[in-house]
Formats: C-alpha cells, structure tokens, sequence
C-alpha cells in the first residue's frame, strides 16, 4: 500500500515494545527500504533495556531514535509529524484483573499526555490503538459489530479496568479533535497476534501456542464458544497507517480481517491442525467459574471493518499464516 502523506516524515510510536508497536516498525522499515519513503522512526518505551534488545540491530539506522520514560511522563525535544498511540498494560485478563488501576491510569493518564504532546508539536494525526472491548457484553447473536454499536459493561468489575481505560482514551480523543481541531482518530482493534508476542503472554492464543511447541495439551477453563475475527499483527501496521494517512478527525474505525471469524475452540484446534507431530489435544476443564477467572461470558465479537476498507486498507493474512508467526517467533524467542 501507498501512505503518500506520510513520506519524508517522522512518526513517534508509543508502547514499541509491544507487539503492535514492534510489526510497526517492521512495516514502516520495510517501506523506507523498498519504497524509499524515508520516514523517520521514534521509538517510545519504558524499559531501556528491552528497547535496546529488541532493536539492537537497528540503533545505527539514522532513521531511528528512541525515547524511554513511562508514557505518562513522555517528552521529546524535536518535531513530531505523526503518533500512533499503543502504550498500554497487556498480557491478557489476568493482568487487569489483579492491577486495574495501574491499567487504568496507563491508559488515562498516558493518552492525556501523548494528546498534550500531539498538540504541542501541532501533529499532523494521531491515532490511538483502542479494542473490541469498547463494545462490551453484545450478545451471542450480533451478527457484525459498528462502530456506532455498544454493548454492557459491568463497571463494578475490576477486570473491567482496561475496556474503561479504552473508552475513556476514546473520548478524550474525540475531545480534542473538536476543541483543539487536532486530527485525532481511533483503531477498535480485534484480538490479534503474530510475531512479537511475548513468550510469558496469558493471552489464549499465547497458551495455545506454548502447548504446541511444548507437545502438551491445550486445557480451556471455558466452552470456548464466543466467537470473534482476529487479525495479523502485520495486517494491524498497515491499518494503522492507512488510518494515519487517509482517516477522519474524530472517527473510530474496527481492525479486523473478515475472513477469520472462528470461536476459540476452533481456533485451538486450528493451532492443533497447524502443528500434527506435536501430539497436542484439546481438553476442557470446566470445574470453575470461567468469569472468576477474568474471562468474558460467551459472546459473539465480529467486528464490521466496511469502515476501513472504504479507506483502501486490505488484509493480507490468514489464521494459518497468523499461527505459523506466532508459533515460529516463539520457536526461537
């Protein structure tokens, strides 16, 4: 794809360690390579010591720069032309569960000041990397999920913590794309993986792939029937940037591939069927409530992504492709 606004400028990523944030900069160092874009990468994080792992092998790239500080504390001298806001807690329910307010002061405090920046250095657009979760508890019947839909979330439960944060994030940046004009948009992102998924994810797809490659048997704690489409990490680079370079000020936009549409029992059989000689077999232990566990209630998240690809974004792979990424870069992780 083509993102001609974006040529010969800089784009500060927030959360680079991330998974979102590290096929970003894949992405973008792919198109300055093969399509001399010349863009200038700036790489936030809070730990030094895994941005410089991670990146090691790009730190004479004159193209790259790093920033490390807690993303509530970000500052950085030079001219920012773009920011794609990721900087989020993650590793699955577990870690809102027993830490919701650091969950939700990240994303609060952090989307704040990445605003406030954005709007110091008169940004060109900003766009921050929002969830599925946003909608809630839709249902088991909803066929496609809008940007205009909204479901029920339960506000007395801690787990509860990141959807807020999200929604919270969202209408502060709708907030300043009104009062402040500032090209501010939104990316509801579906369940996504690939490569860069951290080897200590909770994440299901995560657990899924660990059993694979440890020949153990995949246990789900839930009927695994809610359903929901994924999307590669890869996939969710271009997306974001097809939103940076052609969105709307004050617009949401869902992130997902509408072919991948598969519950989570399924998809850990496809983990299985991808991987045969690994011995892997799916078996259910049912013997507590899978909501005490920070699980959702079975619900049916297929996210509508007319939207974006009205902007000319298109997907480009599968839920084959995207277990063969994430299994083979935790292979060697």
């Amino acid at each position: 794809m083509e993102f001609s606004s974006l040529n010969n400028s800089s784009i500060l990523i927030t959360g680079a360690t991330g998974m979102i944030g590290q096929n970003i900069v894949s992405y973008i160092r792919n198109l300055n390579a093969n399509e001399h874009t010349h863009i200038k990468i700036i790489l936030h994080g809070r730990n030094e010591e895994k941005l410089n792992r991670l990146y090691k092998a790009y730190m004479n790239d004159p193209l790259i720069e790093t920033v490390v500080c807690d993303v509530r504390d970000l500052t950085y001298d030079e001219g920012v032309d773009y920011i794609i806001h990721t900087a989020s807690i993650t590793g699955g329910s577990k870690q809102h569960l027993e830490f919701p307010l650091r969950t939700l002061e990240t994303a609060i405090d952090g989307s704040r000041r990445v605003l406030e920046l954005a709007r110091e250095k008169k940004c060109n657009g900003i766009v921050f990397l929002s969830s599925l979760e946003v909608y809630g508890f839709t249902g088991a019947t909803e066929k496609s999920i809008k940007e205009n839909s909204g479901g029920y979330i339960d506000t007395m439960n801690p787990r509860s913590s990141y959807s807020e944060g999200k929604r919270i994030s969202e209408c502060l940046f709708t907030a300043y794309a009104k009062q402040y004009g500032l090209r501010a948009m939104v990316a509801r992102l579906t369940a996504s993986f690939g490569e860069g998924v951290s080897p200590t994810d909770n994440r299901v797809f995560a657990q899924f792939a660990r059993s694979v490659l440890a020949g153990e048997n995949i246990v789900l704690k839930s009927t695994g029937e809610t359903v929901r489409n994924y999307c590669d990490a890869l996939d969710v680079a271009s997306a974001l940037l097809t939103i940076l370079d052609r969105g709307e000020a004050g617009q949401a936009y869902n992130v997902a591939n509408k072919d991948t549409e598969i519950s989570i029992k399924e998809l850990a059989q496809a983990f299985i069927n991808a991987y045969p000689d690994s011995g892997t077999t799916l078996v259910f232990d049912l013997k507590e409530d899978a909501t005490k566990l920070g699980y959702n209630p079975t619900m049916r998240n297929v996210l509508d992504v007319e939207k974006l690809m009205n902007l000319g974004w298109k997907p480009q792979y599968s839920i084959e492709d995207m277990i063969r990424h994430l299994v083979e870069s935790l292979r060697v992780a």
